[in-house]
């Protein structure tokens, strides 16, 4: 199910190094956590810009951690919008270890800490947020709207926007010992079948604050709602 936290903690697939730059890292922070905040759950095609929605983030605040900026293995993937509640705050819980264990998204979109480290993660990376509650909701309502439905148009809805973007890890994996075969770091190829995200659907409104998804979920509402419309009027009589 799509906002899940894993149980186990993450093994890391990359290992680039030698960056001046954090954001060179991106590329490959991407593929680690597979295009998803790992605050929020919240996947990068969701975003109507996509991964300028999700930024590098300092899993240390950098006000404690100045001397490791660039080391890969202190850097995760994070919308901007969790990255903005958390700020500087110190998390209780390691966003790479066994989040399930400690926090859970229900089926009506409200999530709870099941222990008391939960708790404070929820709390700090302000995941009860109601924008972000109701957007939860909506998108668990969609997924299984769609998993109703038996026709190819849905499925393929349900391949681009629900699925988890698995089989580029060797891809990457090889980019990176080309990268150490020529003898020295460069920024990440960026491959062609990456996410694409969804488009602005420009007259849709969307105010406040932390809100990043919600336009694009609106759009995809529409588009679900198109579809139904279609397949509806394939229907004799």
């Amino acid at each position: 199910m799509i906002f899940t936290y894993p149980d186990a903690a993450h093994v890391r697939r990359h290992g680039p190094r030698g960056y001046l730059d954090d954001e060179h890292y991106k590329p490959w922070l991407r593929d680690e956590f597979q295009f998803c905040c790992v605050y929020c759950r919240c996947r990068e095609v969701w975003f109507p810009d996509g991964d300028r929605n999700i930024s590098v983030e300092h899993v240390q605040p950098t006000s404690l951690a100045a001397e490791e900026l660039t080391s890969y293995d202190t850097l995760v993937y994070a919308c901007c919008q969790c990255n903005a509640a958390r700020g500087a705050i110190g998390l209780p819980l390691d966003p790479e270890g066994e989040l399930g264990r400690h926090v859970e998204v229900l089926p009506d979109g409200a999530i709870r800490g099941l222990t008391p480290a939960g708790e404070d993660f929820v709390r700090i990376c302000r995941l009860d947020r109601p924008n972000l509650t109701a957007f939860r909701r909506l998108m668990l309502d969609v997924l299984a709207f769609l998993q109703q439905k038996r026709d190819e148009d849905a499925a393929e809805l349900r391949r681009r926007f629900f699925e988890p973007n698995e089989g580029e890890g060797d891809e990457c994996a090889a980019c990176w010992k080309t990268e150490v075969d020529r003898g020295g770091p460069r920024p990440a190829p960026s491959h062609p079948r990456r996410v694409r995200a969804l488009p602005d659907p420009g007259e849709l409104e969307a105010g406040g604050a932390y809100e990043g998804p919600i336009k694009s979920g609106a759009y995809f509402i529409v588009k679900v709602l198109l579809h139904e419309l279609k397949r509806r009027a394939k229907q004799p009589g």
